[in-house]
């Protein structure tokens, strides 16, 4: 209905939550969906109760950060999650360990029976090779995932962060060999910190229902099991689903200076995507006709200043120094392009914020009040004078109640 209505409405999916389907796929690989539901249990079971928690704390270093529980939604939570209880290892595999043990007769039988079935699961060879291959391959999906959700983030910015993630796990897999033997030193050495021997999980000599990965080695059957699939799901995923090179919408990026120049340098017809950018807005545009020759001075300008100064790179910082007067149709091209979301977590955040304060006590208050309180609830960031608030505050009428504070001024 709302592209019957506006025929330029485009959708723009979350790239937030574009890329938490990414690491979800990837997490339907069964080694690494039993690693990540392993450390929720043993999340769950060291927090359940004060007694586990206490004892769990006794263990972790001064500053630790506590265990997270991987939220099955909250994917950001989920990848720090891994974090988290990959530096707090040896700290709760301690934990569980004084459970089983039971010295101090503090535990119930069930409690101290489980905590053996954990310690036991912990020190299996097979869970700390995962959680290191894992935990090492979602380290670079956590930089761009908190990055997606600030402010001062355009759609350019994004583009070149997911673009640059996709060429690091490409290069992740033309280098399996090196990066598997680092990520396996690092399990070895683990391993052999709690004395637990390098060896193969059980299995039969021909598969039915699973593939016959090789043997003969245990540092090559993880890389066939574990890294490999899990980096090829990655890069199929990243590719499927950050392909935008049949929305119209993202083809007038290729007017931002730096963008732009790069292009120029390459040989690679800008204008094309540009113009195709035009002709979708071109009711919009304050002069479509003209288009052609302020592109041509607008890349003479550019050229001009490359070799003096550091080109704009995003969206926003080139709405700062456009000449309406000079270009007025790439202005107006910038300002559609600056209104892209990226992202909802802005949405979410506002919704966060009317939960806290549409509560009982609040349920009557005006739609101004509330949209002020919300206004100062999400902005935190903009300074407020205390004291003029006051003044407008106490000028509006006459009350029966004389004001307790004043501006500094009457004082």
């Amino acid at each position: 209905r709302i592209k019957a209505i506006n025929p330029k409405a485009i959708v723009f999916h979350c790239s937030s939550h574009i890329l938490s389907l990414v690491v979800g796929k990837a997490c339907k690989i069964q080694q690494v969906e039993n690693i990540f539901q392993q450390v929720r249990e043993i999340t769950q079971f060291c927090s359940v109760s004060p007694m586990r928690t206490q004892c769990l704390n006794g263990h972790l270093a001064a500053g630790s950060a506590k265990l997270i529980d991987p939220c099955r939604t909250r994917w950001v939570m989920k990848l720090k999650s891994l974090d988290v209880f990959f530096t707090s290892y040896q700290s709760v595999l301690n934990a569980l360990e004084e459970m089983s043990l039971n010295e101090k007769k503090l535990y119930n039988v069930k409690t101290s029976s489980e905590a053996s079935s954990y310690q036991q699961l912990m020190t299996s060879f097979q869970f700390i090779v995962v959680l290191v291959i894992t935990k090492q391959l979602m380290d670079y999906f956590f930089p761009i995932t908190r990055v997606l959700q600030t402010k001062d983030f355009d759609i350019a910015q994004r583009n070149e962060q997911i673009e640059n993630l996709k060429k690091t796990l490409l290069k992740l897999r033309e280098d399996v060999e090196d990066e598997h033997g680092s990520w396996y030193m690092i399990a070895l050495n683990l391993a052999k910190a709690n004395e637990v021997g390098e060896k193969l999980p059980r299995y039969c000599l021909r598969q039915i229902y699973e593939k016959n990965y090789p043997k003969d080695y245990v540092w090559q059957y993880y890389k066939k099991c574990v890294t490999i699939p899990l980096l090829d799901h990655m890069i199929s995923e990243m590719d499927t689903r950050f392909n935008n090179s049949s929305m119209v919408a993202y083809k007038g990026l290729a007017a931002i200076p730096e963008l732009m120049i790069r292009q120029v340098k390459a040989d690679k017809p800008w204008k094309r995507d540009f113009l195709e950018f035009v002709r979708f807005y071109e009711s919009d545009m304050p002069h479509p006709t003209s288009i052609t020759a302020e592109l041509d001075l607008w890349e003479n300008f550019w050229k001009e200043r490359d070799m003096n100064s550091k080109l704009p790179q995003t969206v926003s910082d080139t709405l700062k120094i456009v000449d309406l007067r000079r270009y007025p149709n790439i202005f107006e091209a910038f300002l559609i392009l600056g209104t892209l979301p990226i992202t909802t977590c802005e949405c979410e955040r506002s919704i966060s914020v009317i939960r806290r304060l549409k509560n009982y006590s609040r349920s009557t208050m005006s739609e101004s009040r509330f949209n002020g309180l919300a206004l100062l609830q999400i902005h935190q960031d903009i300074y407020r004078d205390v004291d003029r608030v006051i003044d407008i505050f106490a000028s509006k009428r006459e009350r029966r109640l004389e004001l307790l504070f004043t501006s500094k001024k009457d004082s």
